[in-house]
């Protein structure tokens, strides 16, 4: 009740000013108002996201936080989260994107769909194929490497080997140079 009777001697204040000072009594009513009333009018509403009780600071409140706010911003949107980030999901209507219906094609994905059938109602693996391709695909890298090598040796890479028969080239070469250094260049001081 107080208030109400602080807000409506505000008021009458406020409509006795004088042409002359209106400006300046303008601004004081401001200042007495902002002082005797709240600034803000806090509610307790629940967030549209995640329904949890919170009190908003303003009457367009709607998500108790940001992170609630670009959640929704996400569902709305179509996005789909992927791990580490949200990306936007397409979705395709399957009815416009249809190719035309050609008898060959349509023949071969229902040939395609009874495969894919039988390997799923067929649980066992043929261990023989596998063998059989892991040997192929052996004996295929080493006929290259064998070519390589009788062909083309500069273009293989290095080995343990060939990086120890440098570093003895090296020291062959080492030991010439000092030899040739002595014998050119005698130190008998």
């Amino acid at each position: 009740m107080t208030d109400f009777l602080k807000c409506s001697t505000l008021l009458n204040l406020k409509e006795r000013v004088s042409g002359k000072y209106k400006r300046l009594n303008k601004t004081l009513f401001n200042v007495l108002r902002s002082k005797n009333t709240p600034k803000t009018m806090k509610t307790n509403k629940n967030c549209k996201h995640c329904n949890q009780l919170f009190e908003s600071r303003r009457s367009n409140h709607v998500y108790c936080t940001t992170s609630c706010k670009t959640k929704a911003s996400y569902k709305r949107n179509n996005y789909r989260y992927v791990p580490g980030h949200y990306e936007k999901s397409e979705e395709t209507n399957t009815d416009k994107l249809a190719l035309p219906a050609n008898q060959d094609v349509l023949s071969a994905v229902q040939a395609l769909e009874d495969k894919i059938e039988r390997f799923i109602q067929d649980k066992s693996i043929n261990t023989n194929s596998i063998k059989e391709a892991a040997l192929g695909s052996i004996a295929a890298d080493a006929g290259a490497y064998a070519a390589k090598r009788i062909f083309a040796p500069k273009t293989l890479p290095a080995t343990k080997g060939d990086i120890v028969s440098l570093r003895e080239e090296l020291q062959q070469l080492k030991n010439a140079l000092n030899i040739y250094k002595i014998s050119k260049f005698p130190t008998n001081f």
